[in-house]
This record gives structure tokens, C-alpha cells and sequence, in this order.
């Protein structure tokens, strides 16, 4: 409720709040063919990778549907919201439609799925995303862990 009005930390998003879907698809995409090798697979971290205020934060987005496009910043990640709060706040510019776009370190490691801009939209002070180790816990939780492969270091 809080991310739907002009005060995005009153009230906190509750744990379960995490904007994502788990979508079954017919055919295992990442095994289909991609200029002569297998497309491969985008792994969904079970811990977080380590994040420092001003590391920098790439996302890859097709805002609006359009072909994609990468939002990259080399000072992104911003203070921590309250721990209350489970998101990742970052200065990572992105085109308007690009919700539900992964987010990754210079790594190229999974640290979220954005999913929200700063509702002050003449001067938004950050964006913010769903920390992809919450998303993992949540799957697992649900019965789904089985589709996720092994987790990392396990």
C-alpha cells in the first residue's frame, strides 16, 4: 500500500510483499538455441552478493516492450532503506515500463528485480528493487525451491 502513495516508507511493505511471479513455461527456455549455443540461464541467488553504498549497479530492460536496453551506474546503490523494508534502493536510471527487470552487480550477479521509481516524479531521489534473495526464500516457502536448481555454495 505504502508504494502506491507520495510516502514510500509509511507503512513499510509487508515481508510477503514482493512483486514478482513464478511463471511456468511449456519448453525450458534456456535450453533453446541462440546463434548455435544454448541461450543459458540467469541463477537466482539463495544470499545476497555483497552491496556497498556508491557500488555499481547494471539493469537490463525492454522498457515499454521496446528492444532492450541497459541502464548502467557506477555510483548506484544508495543507503539502505529501514530494515523494516525489504527492497534495495539505487540511483540506476530506467526507462518507464521497466519493472520486473534484473538487476546485477559489475559481476554480472543477481541482486534484485527492479520494481519501483521514486513516486516524487519532477525529482525522484531513487529507485529500488526486490532483493532476489527474498524472491528465492519466498519460492522455497510456496513448494517451488525444486524449480530453482541448487542454490549457490550448496
Amino acid at each position: 500500500p505504502a508504494e502506491v502513495t507520495p510516502t514510500p516508507d509509511a507503512p513499510p511493505p509487508a515481508p510477503d510483499e514482493l512483486d514478482f511471479a513464478l511463471v511456468r513455461l511449456a519448453d525450458r527456455f534456456g535450453d533453446a538455441d541462440f546463434r548455435g549455443e544454448p541461450r543459458g540461464w540467469i541463477s537466482l541467488p539463495a544470499a545476497p552478493p555483497p552491496l556497498v553504498v556508491g557500488d555499481p549497479l547494471i539493469i537490463v530492460q525492454h522498457p515499454d516492450g521496446f528492444p532492450i536496453r541497459m541502464a548502467i551506474d557506477t555510483e548506484a546503490i544508495l543507503p539502505t532503506p529501514p530494515p523494516q523494508r525489504p527492497r534495495i534502493r539505487y540511483a540506476t536510471n530506467t526507462l518507464h515500463g521497466s519493472s520486473g527487470s534484473p538487476c546485477f552487480t559489475m559481476d554480472w550477479e543477481l541482486v534484485a528485480l527492479h520494481h519501483f521509481g521514486d513516486p516524487a516524479w519532477t525529482e525522484p531521489k531513487f529507485n529500488q528493487g526486490v532483493p532476489a534473495p527474498l524472491i528465492w526464500a519466498d519460492i522455497e516457502a510456496a513448494g517451488f525451491g525444486s524449480l530453482l536448481g541448487q542454490a549457490p555454495g550448496a
